[in-house]
């Protein structure tokens, strides 16, 4: 069960950076190359090592905070948003509501005075990034 928690966890992460250059959430993100040959089979070697045996040297441990404040978490959830729902869609719903829960944050979209629609939710681990709930009211 652990090994499926951080296979989902990457996933999510891998989701995060591959949607935050397609929307241009941030200026200052930089641009990527997709790896091939030896690099990624370096990748894929770390990608086994953390997934079978190896757990140093990782930042994501069961006590260990990741998303630590709400600005962190709306720039985390907004391209996994914007690629679920579209990104004009989910913009008319700012502001955002944040719930920080203990381990958890609730975001919610927020609808303006006598509109109608519903608004998105989603619910992730300050832990990991786990993604617990992602649904859109009608």
């Amino acid at each position: 069960m652990r090994n499926y928690s951080k296979i989902i966890c990457l996933f999510v992460l891998l989701l995060i950076m591959s949607c935050t250059k397609k929307y241009n959430v941030s200026p200052d993100l930089g641009s990527y190359t997709i790896a091939n040959g030896s690099d990624k089979e370096y990748a894929e070697a770390e990608l086994n090592e953390v997934l079978t045996t190896n757990k140093e040297h990782n930042v994501i441990q069961p006590n260990n905070i990741i998303i630590e404040t709400p600005e962190i978490v709306i720039r985390v959830v907004e391209p996994i948003l914007f690629g679920t729902y579209g990104e004009k869609n989910i913009t008319k719903q700012r502001p955002y509501k944040v719930s920080d829960l203990k381990d958890y944050y609730v975001v919610e979209g927020t609808l303006a005075y006598n509109s109608f629609g519903g608004t998105f939710l989603i619910i992730i681990s300050k832990k990991n990034g786990k993604i617990l709930k992602i649904t859109h009211g009608k």
